[in-house]
């Protein structure tokens, strides 16, 4: 039997590159039809990196995720963190006040919201940050 030297793996994005590579075809996602890849899922979380350093992301900026279960809220959550950008998932739940005290304290400079949240940010009437 040979023993088959697996790369070191030391991060979440490892792990995506690893099985994306490795696994490629097989069902990574299903979401209601939708089926997605480990290939396709890694390329996706590519993109979203690189989309948003393409609007002028930097490192070190902050992404707030209002968003409900879908595959793109996986792929702004695994997929930011490799370029650099940290994530803050908001409960969608939150409205107003509650909203307004994450979004401002976790300093994030960019949100993330689904067309069916998004009448939640509009409630918040006045502009956010400190």
């Amino acid at each position: 039997m040979m023993n088959i030297q697996k790369p070191e793996l030391y991060t979440i994005f490892d792990h995506v590159d690893y099985q994306g590579n490795t696994l490629k075809n097989k069902p990574c996602l299903l979401h209601e039809d939708l089926v997605v890849t480990y290939e396709e899922f890694n390329q996706a979380c590519c993109r979203t990196a690189n989309g948003f350093i393409a609007q002028g992301g930097k490192p070190g900026d902050g992404i707030a995720l209002l968003m409900g279960n879908c595959p793109e809220y996986l792929y702004m959550f695994y997929g930011l963190p490799r370029a650099g950008f940290y994530t803050v998932p908001v409960n969608v739940a939150l409205k107003k006040d509650g909203l307004r005290f994450i979004l401002t304290n976790s300093e994030v400079k960019y949100l993330v919201v689904d067309d069916i949240l998004y009448p939640n940010v509009t409630e918040l009437e006045k502009p956010l940050g400190k």
